[in-house]
């Protein structure tokens, strides 16, 4: 049987934001990052990164099926599967390695495995985020209100209308995003924008009294797929902009 050996491990609500490994699989980040050497496309070491991330958000979170990648029911896709396609072209393991390293949000979890012929095979999947239904996502289901003292909403005064008038709603994702706290809490570092100008605080305790479950990720996003896809306004327990400043209803 094939063994399995996670790279990414989840930090203690403490930590940095920075990923700690089980192994030095992913090696540490250049001191001369600062400078952006170009390479031989003529963009930056950091414009690849960043086009790097976005086409794996892209591939793990919707288009793996579409694109005809094998994505496991866990959301695990291969690494060699990637770079072996026409998106990825140019691109090596170890940029990937860089990318699920640096990445701020920690939004990937690359794993290795190890196949009964000593082949190690490395695999790749999406924290959350996902539009794609998965049945074996890593997501930890919460029991009790307890465990879930804040579960807040980031949105923008633009969106503020209409979901002071319908809910929230998953839209194409599969589930409702928010954190257990605002970015920089108590090692929130994902699970809303940083330029937010709304949050909306849910009751969590009158929501899960009615049936709505709420989950949380590996990179510790608080997931939810409410109630017929929507957590509806009556379970906003208060909503304040950037200051801390009440928003009123409209």
């Amino acid at each position: 049987m094939a063994s399995q050996r996670p790279v990414f491990i989840q930090p203690q609500a403490s930590s940095s934001s920075s990923i700690s490994t089980s192994n030095s699989m992913l090696p540490s980040s250049s001191s001369s990052r600062a400078s952006r050497p170009k390479n031989q496309t003529g963009m930056s070491a950091h414009d690849r990164a960043k086009k790097l991330s976005k086409a794996l958000s892209y591939i793990l979170r919707h288009g793996a099926i579409k694109e005809g990648f094998d994505i496991r029911s866990d959301g695990f896709v291969k690494v060699s599967d990637l770079l072996a396609n026409s998106r990825f072209t140019g691109y090596t393991f170890e940029e990937v390695q860089a990318v699920v390293r640096d990445n701020d949000k920690q939004r990937f979890t690359l794993m290795e495995e190890q196949a009964d012929d000593g082949q190690v095979i490395h695999w790749i999947k999406a924290n959350q985020g996902q539009s794609i239904e998965l049945e074996d996502l890593d997501l930890q289901i919460i029991h009790s209100a307890e465990d879930l003292p804040v579960a807040v909403h980031g949105t923008f005064n633009s969106k503020w209308p209409m979901i002071a008038k319908s809910g929230l709603k998953r839209m194409a994702r599969t589930h409702i995003h928010m954190s257990p706290g605002l970015l920089g809490q108590d090692g929130v570092i994902s699970g809303m924008r940083k330029d937010c100008e709304v949050y909306i605080y849910i009751n969590v305790a009158a929501a899960m009294k009615d049936g709505i479950v709420f989950e949380k990720s590996p990179n510790n996003v608080i997931l939810s797929r409410g109630l017929d896809g929507v957590i509806v306004p009556k379970y906003f327990e208060r909503v304040v902009d950037e200051k801390g400043k009440v928003v009123p209803m409209p």
